[in-house]
């Protein structure tokens, strides 16, 4: 007989809670054990109101508890967001609690969106002291060949607050300034990750497009307004010469999992000679 295992994200129903997804987790782990199935595995995902699995080690020591006989693992633990030994030293403490029944997946998909990525690896990859500052560091390029890229990204705040209604003038500006704000924190993620991927920021040689999409109800008109969070910083970082770029935005009904914030934009950048 082939052995079956199961790769479980603890997925959130509508209209339930993320406490009742790991508590159906546990209950699915329960049958899977009394079925004869070999494997448990637990994802890790971030910031994302449909799925309730963020803590892979903490839910396996769980599932653990409440089965006899199968293997319960990671599926997987997503590296980069962690220290290794840390997590290391909490399989082990797993393994002596629950001897040869645990397992260790590992990944190095970032198993979020960019904002959140960052988030999570700011202390791993050593930022210390005013993180906008360590983003503006940079050298400004020569004249060499260049070329373009394409990069985009995604606001990780979530709740009700921040699917932008068109209300009274007051509550308009409010959620105006918080749609800015949420432009603002994704142009971070995606400087983030532009300079991860190029080494430097000074490959960099002019923003060339921005595009914005917004997480808004019908009517609601401050679509340029919100994406001056985004343009605005791109021109504190760059200044005119490198910062100059179009704009350009459009209204979104329902952006996924509530995002209030959605921008693509086109670099042109530097060889590396």
């Amino acid at each position: 007989m082939i052995p079956l295992s199961i790769l479980d994200l603890s997925p959130v129903s509508a209209g339930s809670t993320a406490a009742q997804a790991l508590r159906n987790s546990l209950d699915l782990a329960r049958l899977a054990d009394d079925l004869g199935f070999a494997r448990y595995w637990v994802a890790e995902h971030h910031n994302l109101p449909a799925i309730a699995s963020s803590a892979p080690d903490i839910m396996i020591g769980q599932i653990a508890a409440v089965t006899k006989r199968m293997r319960i693992g990671s599926g997987g633990v997503m590296l980069p967001n962690h220290a290794p030994l840390v997590i290391a030293e909490r399989f082990k403490l797993l393994e002596a609690l629950f001897p040869g029944r645990i397992d260790l997946g590992l990944g190095r998909a970032p198993g979020t969106d960019p904002a959140t990525a960052y988030a999570l690896r700011q202390r791993i990859q050593g930022r210390e002291g005013d993180e906008f500052l360590e983003l503006v560091l940079f050298r400004r390029c020569g004249h060499r060949p260049c070329f373009h890229a394409g990069v985009g990204g995604t606001s990780a705040q979530q709740g009700e607050e921040i699917l932008f209604e068109d209300q009274a003038e007051h509550q308009q500006d409010h959620q105006s300034t918080q749609a800015h704000a949420a432009a603002r924190l994704t142009g971070l993620a995606i400087l983030g990750s532009l300079e991860r991927e190029l080494g430097d920021l000074d490959r960099i040689v002019s923003w060339t497009r921005v595009f914005g999409m917004v997480n808004s109800a019908p009517g609601f008109n401050r679509q340029p307004a919100v994406i001056n969070g985004f343009t605005d910083l791109i021109v504190e970082v760059f200044g005119k010469e490198k910062g100059a770029h179009a704009r350009s935005a459009v209204g979104m009904a329902e952006l996924p999992f509530d995002i209030p914030v959605e921008i693509e934009g086109e670099v042109e950048i530097t060889n590396r000679d």
